[in-house]
């Protein structure tokens, strides 16, 4: 059986006090608790928002279930336990385990294979050097798909062109979160832009562009209603395809439009990104409905010169 007794938390500041621990361990559900406590015989515990930024959680938000297993790799899976959706996601159990996703983890650690866990959890030391380097490489590859935009609108290809700067646009901002000191969280992910700290102009600008780029000016119901069906379609052959469904309907039944049609977006740009050339080609229409894209050849290019102009100005500084 797991015991609170025995929990680690990882943190950058490793200097959290317990009692924030125990306080999140106190609200966790006591169904999620069992399944957690009676599943499972390796090391598990709990990443995520539900973790790292329990006062952000939305209803609709899964708790993310780390599992270490000494055997090999298992798929990941999402079961519904009473009112509760849990998320499995499978880590092997390594000497030397630096995955930006285990931060925060609350680790509900088996006593009878506690030695069998030696991932050092509690001394990720390099977690912001990490992340940092995964904020520069978002940039990076935001400025090479640059030319990719650029080739699309001289093979007077728009709906390309505007399909490859929504998603330069999504890197950089997830760069820019990063670099900031925070790892994104896809449906929490506008929120935290909103709610960063800028003290640099390039910053501000690069993240208008972007935002503009993703056509955030555009988010209506409306414009939702025609990119759902087309998102859903291509996550349909996804493990979590329905739970992406529940949680769409989560942020406009809450009015949350803009939250919502970044998320579609970020969702759409994550699939795509898995797609080769043929893809793309062939369902021209089905990825102009899902990413809400914009085909004015002139407005593409202008924002990808400022955005990949911006974008150079933020690696420099």
């Amino acid at each position: 059986m797991y015991s609170k007794s025995k929990l680690f938390l990882t943190h950058q500041d490793i200097d959290i006090k317990i009692f924030k621990v125990l306080k999140f361990l106190d609200k966790l559900p006591k169904a999620v608790e069992k399944y957690i406590s009676d599943n499972f015989s390796c090391p598990a515990g709990i990443i995520g928002c539900r973790a790292t930024h329990p006062e952000i959680s939305f209803d609709c938000c899964e708790y993310d279930i780390a599992i270490f297993n000494k055997q090999s790799p298992t798929k990941n899976s999402i079961v519904r336990i009473d009112k509760y959706n849990i998320k499995l996601i499978y880590f092997p159990l390594v000497s030397k385990l630096n995955d930006l996703s285990l931060n925060g983890i609350i680790i509900f650690a088996n006593n009878d294979n506690l030695d069998l866990f030696p991932i050092n959890i509690s001394r990720m030391h390099n977690y912001r050097l990490l992340l940092s380097a995964q904020g520069k490489n978002a940039i990076i590859r935001s400025l090479f798909i640059h030319e990719k935009i650029n080739i699309s609108i001289k093979k007077q290809q728009p709906i390309l062109s505007a399909m490859w700067l929504k998603i330069s646009a999504y890197y950089f901002l997830g760069g820019i979160l990063a670099l900031s000191g925070s790892k994104s969280m896809p449906i929490h992910e506008l929120n935290q832009i909103r709610q960063m700290d800028i003290h640099r102009q390039e910053i501000t600008d690069g993240i208008i562009l972007a935002l503009e780029s993703i056509g955030l000016q555009r988010a209506t119901r409306s414009s939702i209603k025609r990119s759902i069906e087309g998102v859903l379609y291509l996550n349909s052959t996804q493990y979590d395809s329905d739970f992406l469904a529940t949680k769409i309907k989560y942020l406009l039944d809450k009015g949350l439009i803009a939250d919502c049609y970044y998320y579609i977006g970020k969702i759409g740009m994550q699939n795509l990104l898995r797609r080769d050339e043929k893809f793309y080609k062939r369902y021209t229409k089905l990825i102009q409905n899902s990413l809400d894209l914009i085909t004015e050849s002139g407005e593409i290019q202008q924002l990808n010169t400022n955005l990949f102009a911006v974008s150079k100005k933020v690696l420099k500084n």
